[in-house]
Order: structure tokens, then sequence, then C-alpha cells
């Protein structure tokens, strides 16, 4: 009886540390400004700041004219949509304390916890904003930001990483 709640009790307790863990999907969040017809738009352009490489700017605005594009907008020296971006990266320190040897043992009749190591990890987020601003009445229309965890030094696995959360967000994107 006493196996079969270490065991149950186990497996609960793994389970919920586990489901605490970074997840690897982007985590996308958008607001749209209330009564406007998206439909009327037709153009727009792209421009942004950010610490990032020349080449990896040239990328990122053409990520996002591509999911545009998708929506049905075409690119325009004279635009009635300017989207606007930023993007940047900031470390989070992640502290956990995590059971040494057995996950549980029973002691007394109690289910105790064996001794704890403490977990540091530096995760690093990437985050990109993007506002789209009604040219004409010069109003935020739509804003959504995206932030996904990236690697340092991977800039491959990054690249892609950062196409998928650009992806993701603009997919929310009003179409035409």
């Amino acid at each position: 009886m006493i196996r079969c709640l270490h065991r149950l009790l186990g497996g609960l307790l793994l389970s919920m540390l586990l489901s605490g863990c970074t997840s690897t999907a982007p985590d996308t969040r958008t607001t749209r400004a209330p009564g406007v017809d998206f439909s009327a738009y037709e153009t727009f352009s792209v421009a942004g700041q950010g610490m990032l490489a020349p080449d990896d700017r040239k990328l990122l605005e053409s990520w996002i004219a591509a999911s545009l594009r998708d929506a049905g907008l075409v690119p325009s020296e004279d635009p009635d949509l300017e989207v606007r971006y930023l993007a940047f990266a900031r470390d989070e320190t992640s502290v956990e304390a995590v059971p040494r040897e057995e996950l549980l043992r029973v002691r007394e009749g109690y289910v105790t916890w064996n001794e704890y190591e403490t977990d540091y990890r530096i995760v690093t987020e990437g985050t990109l904003v993007v506002d789209v601003v009604d040219r004409a009445r010069d109003a935020l229309v739509w804003e959504g930001r995206v932030t996904q965890a990236i690697e340092r030094g991977a800039r491959i696995a990054n690249r892609k990483r950062i196409r998928s959360a650009v992806e993701a967000l603009l997919a929310e994107f009003p179409r035409r």
C-alpha cells in the first residue's frame, strides 16, 4: 500500500515539476483597435529597431513582410499601414530546488523529500513587439508581442525559432 502511494505521489509530483519547465512554444499576445475595418487597408511598409545585425534585420523584415502579404497586403513606398517593430533579448535566471537521488521517501508514515540540489539556469528570451499604425489617422490599429526562448550562440537554430515566432504572431493579424 505504501509503495503504491509512493509511486502515485512520485508520479504526480514529477509531472507537476515538469509542467513548470520553460515551454519552447512562442508566447503571443495581440490587441486590435475596436471598430477598425482591416479590409480597407491595402498596402504596408516595415521599419524597426533593435540590437540586430544588419543581415538579421533584413531577415526579420522579410519574414514580417511575407506574413503581411499572406494576409492580403502589398508592400508600398506610400503605405496605408506602417509596421513598426522592436526586437530585443534579455536573460532571466531560473532557480529550482531539485530533489537528489530518489524523488520521495516514506519516513514514519509521511512522504518527505530527499536532499535538494539547487539548479540555476539562465534562459535568454527574445521578444518582438510589432505595432501597426494607420498612417492617414496616425493611430495604432493592431499590436502584437511574441516572446520565445533562444540560445546564445546558436544563430541558425535561433533564426528558425524567430521565424516560427513571427509567423505565429502575425497569423493573428486580421486578414483582408
